[in-house]
């Protein structure tokens, strides 16, 4: 993991592929929390398609057929509830 004030890049491992990913950074001081936000745009990158047919039977239907190859990743990280005392 490596991070400026703007962005981090965060590395993600799905079947045993670990590929990098660059999220914004986003600080709200007024609520005491940072968000991390961008996206994985290409879960092939991750050799997904055992699991997208899994999904596809059990979804398939409810999403008209559709599943997306892309995935939005956000994480809103509450700093009043982090213990830094350690």
């Amino acid at each position: 993991m490596a991070y400026d004030l703007d962005q981090a890049i965060i590395a993600f491992t799905m079947n045993g592929i670990t590929n990098t990913v660059t999220l914004e950074i986003v600080v709200d001081e007024t609520n005491n929390t940072i968000t991390l936000s961008g996206a994985i745009p290409n879960m092939n990158d991750y050799n997904w398609a055992e699991g997208y047919n899994a999904l596809q039977e059990v979804c398939g239907v409810l999403h008209e057929g559709m599943l997306w190859p892309d995935v939005d990743i956000e994480a809103i990280i509450d700093l009043d509830e982090l213990d830094l005392e350690q």
